[in-house]
């Protein structure tokens, strides 16, 4: 179908993005914004939400294998990523990208320090596995607009952000997006459909 097209060449270019080609400036604004999500994150570490989680993550027997960002306690990965990524964005500090009101950091790094905490890279890959990830975010929230989607009560954070933090995760894992041409962009599809009418 017509409509599906500009997804298609989406993933394409997903799949044929290399991380070698990102330039040394981008990198280093991606520096700026992990120190800046960082010092969010230690900020809010105590509030109730992030010990709300961590409370439901022992709850549920997790594995300690990622640390809560300004303590030495450790949950399971996908819970660690949600403490930090809720910590990151508590008091609105973090790096914000104007247009679409997409605060990328506390969606893309927990997820990646999670990962990297239990398989480690370097700092480069980290990096440019973000930039990667704030590429995917903030491209389906300008697609989606502001308008249609913010205005209406929506938060592309918790929306788009998480295809930027699942792109990322991709390159950190396998070195690629993994987004098959084939059957992910009718995933996707599938979740702007959702997206624009309003449905979870």
């Amino acid at each position: 179908r017509e409509e599906k097209m500009e997804t298609d060449l989406f993933c394409k270019h997903l799949n044929q993005f290399s991380l070698k080609d990102i330039p040394d400036e981008v990198v280093h604004e991606a520096k700026r914004c992990l120190i800046t999500y960082l010092g969010s994150a230690i900020c809010a570490h105590r509030e109730p939400p992030v010990r709300i989680i961590e409370d439901v993550a022992n709850a549920c027997g997790s594995a300690q294998q990622a640390t809560i960002i300004g303590t030495d306690r450790k949950v399971d990965m996908i819970f660690a990523a949600m403490c930090n990524g809720t910590s990151g964005t508590m008091y609105d500090f973090d790096d914000t990208m104007v247009e679409t009101i997409l605060h990328p950091s506390c969606a893309i790094y927990p997820a990646l320090l999670a990962w990297g905490e239990n398989n480690p890279m370097s700092g480069d890959t980290l990096l440019r596995c973000f930039v990667l990830g704030v590429e995917v975010a903030e491209r389906i929230a300008l697609f989606l607009g502001k308008n249609g989607h913010f205005d209406r009560g929506w938060h592309a954070t918790g929306t788009t952000g998480t295809f930027g933090a699942a792109a990322a995760a991709g390159f950190a894992v396998a070195g690629c997006c993994c987004f098959c041409e084939n059957d992910y962009p009718e995933a996707i599809d599938e979740g702007f459909v959702s997206l624009f009418n309003g449905k979870d």
